[in-house]
């Protein structure tokens, strides 16, 4: 899935903006449940998107767009910690298996149907499912635990807990119709949930 992103995007090659998200997410990911993995928080070359990305491996992805916006470290912590917690949950990892049981039902009834099933079609439609997964963000349902996750990272380091609000307000100004806003923070319920 990281590759998918890094291809799509592209690294920021910044090293003052990278050394400042990890100066600012490493300490988040101290208390984690899942103290094994690794992060890495990457910079992604995009101006006019807004995005942040968990590719649920420890690869956290933040474009150069959504940086611009954020006022402080605090916001940027905030975002962090949602994403960390993406990670943290395996929620790409849930995704990914709902999608091989779709994929697989739907590979089975394509092989009746044509009788003759092509194994590359499949690994070809889990690889559009982590593209899809990457741009499109979670449901409704993950979001919100990564919301309730990312607000216990933040008081348990203790960060500013009303961040996160402050950046969904920013979102809500810059993207009044939903439907503009970036992919990933479509599905991201709104403020006042």
């Amino acid at each position: 899935v990281s590759g998918i992103v890094e291809f799509r995007y592209r690294k920021l090659d910044n090293d003052k903006t990278a050394d400042r998200l990890n100066r600012i997410g490493q300490p988040l990911t101290k208390n984690l449940d899942r103290s094994h993995i690794e992060f890495f928080f990457t910079p992604l070359r995009s101006s006019l998107e807004k995005n942040a990305i968990s590719a649920g491996n420890g690869y956290i992805y933040f474009t150069s767009g959504l940086i611009d916006i954020l006022e402080d470290d605090e916001e940027i912590a905030a975002v962090l910690a949602h994403e960390i917690c993406h990670a943290e949950f395996r929620h790409v990892l849930q995704d990914f298996k709902l999608s091989q049981k779709l994929t697989l039902i739907t590979a089975i009834a394509s092989a009746i149907i044509n009788k003759a099933g092509n194994i590359g079609g499949i690994f070809q439609v889990l690889q559009d499912y982590a593209a899809s997964l990457v741009m499109n963000g979670f449901s409704r349902q993950f979001e919100l635990e990564a919301d309730a996750g990312s607000k216990w990272i933040l008081e348990t380091t203790g960060h500013d807990t009303a961040a996160m609000r402050r950046v969904l307000l920013k979102l809500d100004d810059l993207y009044p119709d939903r439907a503009e806003r970036a992919s990933v923070f479509q599905t991201h319920p709104e403020e006042s949930e």
